[in-house]
């Protein structure tokens, strides 16, 4: 039986929420000069970086004692699209008609066909553009963390430790600067 982590639950509730309440004090003061709680002049609090460390933080503690072992990379991948995509979708989907009656309300790419399949994939487009459902750009990374969890189901763990150390290495060094890249693919992913 697992042990409950009722701060970390407590503070995967808490989190979002403020994230959420900053978006929105943001909005409020942009298109209608009223500043919710006073909440859209704060700095960037690392909200968002949190709530991911501790996610993956999540992740790992449910799925642990299944690594390594590939028979429950399935479960585990089916698991992640069915939190993630079927909402997204018809969210999205809800979304898509409102944009081709009333272009002016996004940005403008939203009725490309790249835009359109790139943001249903949850996968970067060739343009650098926000997926239509704008706060999808963090699902987008969601998705491809699960992808890279995944290589820890792999039976051999050497395959799965070297494929993520590189990744890891490669990703400290573009933080750094040390390489520079101008590639979409390669400042995503990295």
């Amino acid at each position: 039986m697992r042990k409950k982590l009722v701060l970390i639950q407590f503070s995967r509730a808490l989190v979002p929420l403020m994230v959420m309440l900053f978006h929105v004090s943001l909005t409020m003061n942009d298109y209608f000069d009223f500043n919710v709680l006073g909440l859209w002049m704060l700095p960037m609090s690392g909200g968002v970086n949190y709530f991911f460390a501790l996610s993956g933080f999540m992740i790992y503690y449910i799925y642990r004692k299944n690594l390594g072992q590939p028979d429950q990379l399935k479960n585990f991948l089916l698991n992640r699209f069915i939190r993630i995509y079927p909402l997204y979708w018809l969210l999205t989907l809800v979304l898509l008609p409102f944009l081709f009656i009333y272009p002016w309300y996004g940005a403008g790419h939203e009725t490309e066909l790249e835009s359109i399949l790139t943001s249903f994939l949850l996968i970067p487009n060739s343009s650098e553009l926000e997926p239509i459902l704008i706060v999808a750009w963090s699902l987008r990374h969601t998705v491809f963390f699960y992808l890279m969890f995944s290589l820890l189901f792999v039976p051999k763990p050497i395959i799965s430790k070297s494929v993520l150390g590189l990744w890891a290495f490669c990703d400290n060094f573009l933080c750094i600067r040390t390489i520079r890249s101008s590639s979409l693919l390669v400042t995503f992913y990295l």
